[in-house]
């Protein structure tokens, strides 16, 4: 198999070899910020969660279904854990992970941000983690997290109009800051996947179906004029369709009125701003 997987692909495989082995109990797979599910995997991060470390020669078994590999080698420090460090053939790279569920505690220093994409045991859901270790949005945030959101739009679309660019890549990043913290927040209010291991436990805008996450992608084009009010309006149209599924799902309100005088008021922006 050199084809280079997608990440649903990867997900998939990953999760028959969890299916198929009665020793596994959860799936942990790291999905990056810039992956959507319909992207290619150059690479990627496995952790297998299991009942006790009796794999013998298992593990590699389930490092060949990946692909065919060109080099690999152990990295374990820990008696609990198994990790190994791959290249296959086709290059993509690959941490995987087989973990002893009495190991968890030495899980909780990694960098990466794992999100649990399997759990055999189907009394534990996600919404308990969340209870135990994120705080939930009130409805007081809500309100002021979308009037800073739309404050900052209304910065940023004036410094377009005047073409003030000396800080605009910084207005654009807490744009992008504040709408990164909404998207937080629409995963917790769906209650989706948490990161169970890793640092601080923060969640992770992964799994949020494919329109809306290629849609956040596109947010990030290039510094220059017509790609920023684009962006612009992409990013507040993004920011109602989370912000009114967040009001369902919490039963908030939503600023309806801020939201269209500020969007209504950044299209006169543009068309002034096109017709000098």
């Amino acid at each position: 198999m050199n084809n280079i997987l997608t990440f649903n692909e990867l997900k998939e495989i990953a999760k028959k070899i969890a299916m198929d082995d009665d020793r596994v109990e959860k799936l942990y797979i790291e999905q990056l910020e810039t992956q959507s599910m319909s992207s290619d995997v150059n690479f990627f991060n496995v952790l297998y969660l299991v009942k006790d470390l009796s794999f013998d020669d298992a593990s590699f078994e389930f490092i060949e279904h990946f692909g065919d590999v060109l080099t690999m080698f152990e990295n374990t420090e820990n008696e609990n854990v198994i990790e190994y460090r791959i290249i296959y053939e086709n290059f993509t790279q690959g941490i995987f992970r087989i973990v002893s569920n009495k190991s968890i505690d030495v899980l909780e220093e990694l960098e990466e941000k794992y999100i649990c994409v399997l759990n055999k045991d189907e009394n534990k859901k996600s919404g308990v983690y969340i209870e135990k270790k994120v705080h939930k949005l009130t409805e007081d945030e809500f309100l002021v997290n979308t009037c800073e959101f739309f404050w900052n739009i209304l910065k940023f679309g004036n410094k377009l109009y005047t073409k003030e660019f000396l800080n605009v890549s910084e207005e654009y990043r807490k744009v992008l800051s504040l709408l990164d913290e909404h998207l937080k927040h629409y995963v917790l209010s769906e209650n989706k996947y948490l990161i169970e291991l890793g640092k601080e436990n923060k969640l992770v805008f992964n799994y949020v179906d494919t329109e809306i996450f290629e849609k956040y992608l596109t947010c990030y084009s290039k510094l220059e004029l017509d790609s920023l009010w684009i962006a612009l309006f992409n990013i507040c149209g993004l920011f109602r369709k989370l912000s009114l599924q967040i009001a369902i799902n919490l039963r908030f309100d939503y600023a309806k009125e801020l939201d269209r005088d500020t969007v209504t008021y950044l299209r006169e922006l543009k068309q002034k701003a096109n017709s000098r």
